[in-house]
């Protein structure tokens, strides 16, 4: 994630590496992308929104030999006009066989990379969240989940991920920890469910439930007594956030390091063209 002022460029560096037994031609290209649905969705092919017109790759097609790498730029350069805001985009490197002929269906696989970009005078705002409350329910199998309500309380887009640890249980019992569920990306101002679900031997409790909640550099610890219920859901318990935080003073730019696994991306979608989903 980065944050630049208008009218600043900022350049990074993708390794791509071709792990295969066979040539491929590459194909780099940027993307837009949204966030929906609490979740970053990346559209198909080289949909244009602003950040792709004002990004471009020095190497935008290029043929690796089995066991070859190459480094490419990506540059980003903001108009000086451009409006503030949060924008998202993906850098994608597509893979086709060098040796792949005919007509009907094309093998081809995609990977990317996420682009967050912040635009505005000065630092930027700062990224940050919360913990709101803890909901213990029950599936239909009986399967206790426990849901935190996160709420993106700064000024850029996260991705959270994180841990629950269950301690003082039942005769004194300790569980965990149990990661919670991924996938879950949080535009500013906005709030979501992050679920983790346990093991169907955990005892109903209560328990002293510690959410250790992550996205990027930013780690907050919650905790709550919660109680699971017999079937469905059960109320929500306020989190108390006077836990420790842990905010690194550092800077993970977009796209540092892009390896292009095509070794694996070929034996995923070797059958037909298929779209990876970002991690």
């Amino acid at each position: 994630m980065d944050h630049l002022t208008p009218g600043a460029t900022i350049k990074r560096r993708l390794q791509i590496a071709n792990g295969t037994d066979e040539a491929h031609n590459i194909q780099l290209y940027p993307s837009a992308a949204s966030i929906e649905d609490n979740a970053f969705s990346a559209a198909a092919g080289n949909t244009p929104n602003v950040l792709t017109e004002w990004t471009s790759v020095s190497q935008p097609a290029l043929e690796l030999q089995p066991g070859a790498s190459v480094e490419v730029l990506v540059t980003v350069n903001v108009p000086a006009d451009a409006p503030e805001g949060e924008n998202y985009a993906v850098v994608w490197a597509e893979a086709h066989p060098s040796s792949q002929t005919g007509q009907g269906i094309v093998n081809a696989s995609r990977v990317g990379i996420r682009m967050y970009l912040s635009v505005g005078p000065g630092n930027g705002p700062p990224a940050d969240f919360s913990v709101n409350s803890m909901t213990p329910s029950r599936d239909l199998d009986g399967i206790p989940n426990l849901t935190a309500l996160v709420t993106n309380t700064g000024g850029r887009a996260l991705d959270i991920s994180g841990s629950l640890m269950l301690e003082k249980g039942p005769a004194g019992l300790s569980a965990g920890p149990f990661p919670l569920d991924k996938g879950v990306t949080i535009a500013p101002g906005e709030s979501a469910p992050v679920r983790t679900s346990l093991s169907l031997e955990i005892p109903s409790g209560p328990w002293q439930a510690t959410f250790t909640v992550k996205s990027g550099l930013i780690t907050h610890e919650s905790t709550a007594t919660i109680v699971f219920p017999d079937a469905g859901q059960g109320p929500a318990v306020k989190a108390d956030n006077s836990g420790d935080t842990v905010i690194l003073i550092a800077a993970f730019s977009i796209g540092a390091v892009l390896v292009l696994l095509i070794a694996f991306l070929w034996w995923r979608h070797r059958r037909k063209a298929r779209l990876m989903q970002l991690s």
